[in-house]
């Protein structure tokens, strides 16, 4: 299991956890990702051997980090989608689908981990707090 750092300083960290006995998971270590400019991670999406880390920070609002090592977890790609500043997400396959109150709702193509692209926009009326893709 891995968790946002979330102290505010801008690390772009997660926590490590081993689940084997759930009544006493058990802490492994923190894991920083160095990252040219502060990023708090605010949401992060699992999908098999990937983490999407959505963040509104510094021109990056998606991370995908490879957790196949998940004591060295190595960061793929970063991806800015320009006057958007996500902050949730939900992936539906490789469709992943952003969130940040007024801006709509961004469709992201991440069938390509190391080159994650945006599909398309959708324009919603209202402000989005967050998401969840249905199939």
């Amino acid at each position: 299991m891995f968790t946002a750092e979330g102290d505010g300083g801008g690390n772009g960290g997660l926590r490590s956890y081993v689940i084997t006995t759930p009544g006493g998971p058990a802490y492994l270590k923190p894991v920083a990702l160095s990252t040219a400019t502060p990023v708090d991670f605010r949401d992060l999406i699992v999908a098999g051997t990937l983490i999407y880390a959505i963040s509104p920070d510094s021109n990056r609002d998606v991370t995908v980090i490879d957790i196949t090592t998940p004591v060295s977890p190595a960061r793929v790609a970063e991806f800015d989608i320009p006057n958007f500043a996500a902050f949730a997400g939900t992936l539906d396959g490789t469709t992943l689908y952003l969130a940040a109150g007024k801006g709509g709702v961004p469709i992201v193509n991440g069938g390509t981990p190391a080159a994650p692209g945006c599909r398309s926009h959708l324009d919603t009326t209202g402000i989005p707090p967050g998401l969840r893709a249905t199939t």
